[in-house]
């Protein structure tokens, strides 16, 4: 069971990244679409994959083969930087909704409406057929992202008025998107090798990050974000702030890297049904991470934590991980 422990590793991992996605969006770096920019931006180092491969392949360690980096084609190609300008959308749509919105409610929202969208993708589209249990996987992961998306407000006269979370609209919207990436990826991994259409989907994203430079009012956004990064000398507090901004961003992106492999080479241990239904382990992760960090350090977070929210969003949590787990077994 060694793939279990390396995927449940991995998944706290993710979690814990989700966590410091909110933090740094909370104040460092408040434009979820200058965040975007950087994320897009260091998708050029995916250029090293597959020379790294090499070198596994060399000393015979893990599943790496070494493939190089071969030209898929014009048509192949189009599509790997089409599907990498597509998950950078996800990306921006995603870190809105976590900018307005609590991630203990936008990540699990958008994890159990993707394979939601996917299956409806994979039937519109592949000419894929639901299953008596892909439904049933269905109703449970729209009931959780149903019940985590409720919260109370309080309305005139002090009555407690039910509406949808803040971003409920921009987590729907990351979760089609990022669904559509999905799909597209596995057009692109059936003709072409792994580390090729990773690597020309990830310089999709890159060209996109520079793509933004073109307008006027975002690259003066992204400027005006990266000065403050660099803060100048003579503003030691600032200076301080923004190396640890920048040292957070780097830091954190090489963390989810290091959950990808980890979830890769779990699947290549294990299977990656399984593997995938254990991803609700992730959400109960982060629930707890979110809870330790709003009662320990609430401003890094901003999150409204107290026991009638805790049951919801746990409850939430074990609907979707039940969905998930019944489509794994599909």
């Amino acid at each position: 069971m060694s793939w279990l422990f390396i995927a449940i590793v991995a998944y706290f991992i993710n979690a814990f990244t989700a966590v410091i996605d909110k933090s740094l969006l909370v104040r460092p770096i408040p434009d979820p679409l200058v965040y975007t920019f950087y994320i897009g931006f260091l998708s050029v180092f995916a250029l090293i994959l597959p020379y790294l491969s090499c070198l596994g392949s060399l000393f015979s360690y893990g599943p790496f083969v070494c493939v190089g980096l071969s030209w898929p084609g014009l048509s192949n190609l189009a599509i790997d930087l089409g599907a990498g300008l597509i998950f950078l959308a996800s990306l921006f749509l995603l870190y809105s909704a976590l900018k307005k919105g609590e991630a203990s409610r936008v990540a699990p929202v958008i994890g159990g409406l993707t394979p939601v969208f996917i299956l409806l993708l994979s039937y519109l589209f592949l000419g894929e057929r639901l299953a008596f249990w892909q439904i049933t996987a269905f109703v449970f992961l729209v009931a959780g992202g149903g019940v985590i998306s409720l919260e109370w407000n309080v309305g005139e006269g002090g009555i407690r008025k039910r509406r949808l979370f803040r971003s409920w609209r921009l987590s729907v919207g990351a979760a089609l998107v990022l669904a559509i990436f999905y799909v597209c990826a596995k057009v692109i991994y059936t003709h072409q090798e792994f580390i090729a259409g990773f690597v020309w989907s990830r310089m999709g994203s890159f060209l996109g990050s520079l793509l933004l430079l073109v307008f006027i009012k975002k690259r003066k956004a992204i400027w005006s974000a990266t000065r403050n990064l660099g803060a100048p000398a003579g503003q030691p507090a600032k200076l301080r702030l923004a190396l640890l901004a920048g040292s957070l961003l780097v830091f954190n992106k090489i963390l989810a890297g290091v959950a990808f492999v980890l979830l890769n080479y779990a699947i290549y241990l294990g299977s990656a049904s399984l593997v995938n239904a254990a991803q609700g382990v992730q959400y109960v992760f982060l629930l707890g991470l979110i809870v330790f960090f709003a009662k320990t350090r609430p401003r890094i977070l901003e999150e409204e934590i107290n026991w009638p929210l805790f049951g919801q969003k746990f409850l939430a949590v074990i609907l979707i991980s039940a969905g998930l787990l019944i489509l794994a077994q599909v």
